[in-house]
């Protein structure tokens, strides 16, 4: 029973680790995987086949996106493990409670979140692989909950960490791109569209997306993170000049995936820029790409969403609106519509 059940923990993690884009083959063993691996548990209701159980049923929920199940499911595996008070170790505990703290973000369940998170500084060693990545799942909680002051301080305290220069590459890039985000966010609060840390923005405006699989994340980050700088300065051509990359960038990476919030946020984006910058024109254009992109609980929070992507498009609403800039653009267009009708 063991070996069998091993077998399919070993199947799940082949079909959902670094897969964006749930396949057909995962949607079918999400759907048996946990049957049959609970057929096994009833049977053998040991501590390995039911430690086994609920790392596959939790699996299966994450790769269908049904986070309000695997919540569920983490609560059990809780209980679970609470029978078992000599054989369970932090290591089982804390995988449940990482699992319950990303299920929990991505489901906007943002209290339950937060103990996870709390539970997870407790389980996991300071300077591990798993408490850089509860830090940064925090750390996005921090970011969807407005809390920008400790997510400054949350950011600075990794960064700053000894053992984070021994993190892998993409994972310090990413921490740096976390960076940027705090540093726009510090300026939402003012009244006018935040123009500071011009210096700070320099050089991630100039940075160009590396097409790498391990990067798709990261990249649609940083176009996003780059078009919010520039909205919040009015660079209506460096818009323009962003959106052509926007549309290179869904063209080569979201094929087959039109369901993506990420593909539709981007699409928003192109849209609104092409209808120069014309907000009720722009939102009835793109109207059913805004209702994909502000529904919730359609697939998992990371670091292509460092912020909602319904607040970051009020923001760039708000930004269009009270700009004298983006005010000139709107009028010239409407003055040439009106000479060509």
């Amino acid at each position: 029973a063991v070996v069998e059940v091993r077998s399919l923990v070993q199947q799940i993690n082949a079909e959902s680790i670094g897969r964006a884009q749930t396949s057909l083959r995962s949607r079918r063993l999400a759907e048996t995987a946990p049957q049959e691996a609970r057929a096994l548990f009833r049977e053998f209701p040991t501590f390995n086949v039911g430690l086994a159980y609920y790392r596959i049923a939790i699996g299966a929920a994450q790769m269908d996106n049904k986070f309000e199940r695997g919540l569920i499911l983490c609560e059990d595996a809780h209980k679970f493990l609470s029978h078992f008070p000599k054989l369970h170790t932090p290591a089982s505990q804390g995988e449940f409670q990482l699992n319950r703290l990303w299920m929990a973000l991505s489901s906007r369940s943002y209290e339950t979140a937060a103990k996870s998170a709390a539970m997870c500084q407790k389980l996991f060693r300071d300077g591990t692989n798993n408490w850089f990545i509860a830090r940064e799942y925090e750390f996005l909680l921090k970011m969807h909950t407005q809390q920008w002051h400790e997510a400054i301080a949350l950011h600075e305290l990794i960064v700053n960490h000894s053992r984070f220069l021994s993190q892998p590459e993409q994972v310090q890039q990413k921490w740096e791109l976390f960076g940027h985000y705090v540093k726009l966010t510090a300026g939402t609060q003012q009244a006018s569209a935040p123009t500071t840390r011009k210096k700070a923005f320099a050089k991630i405006l100039r940075e160009i997306p590396v097409y790498r699989k391990e990067k798709v994340g990261y990249n649609a980050s940083l176009l996003i993170l780059q078009y919010l700088i520039l909205a919040s300065r009015g660079n209506q051509k460096g818009l323009i000049e962003k959106s052509e990359s926007m549309s290179k960038y869904i063209y080569r990476h979201f094929d087959g995936q039109h369901d993506r919030q990420t593909y539709a946020f981007l699409k928003a984006l192109t849209i609104l820029t092409n209808s120069d910058f014309d907000l009720e024109k722009s939102s009835k254009k793109a109207k059913k790409y805004i209702e994909q992109f502000c529904s919730h609980e359609r697939e998992r929070v990371d670091e292509s969403q460092v912020l909602p992507f319904d607040m970051m498009w009020e923001w760039i609403r708000k930004w269009i609106e009270t700009s004298p800039k983006f005010r000139e653009v709107r009028q010239t267009s409407k003055k040439s519509s009106g000479t060509t009708s």
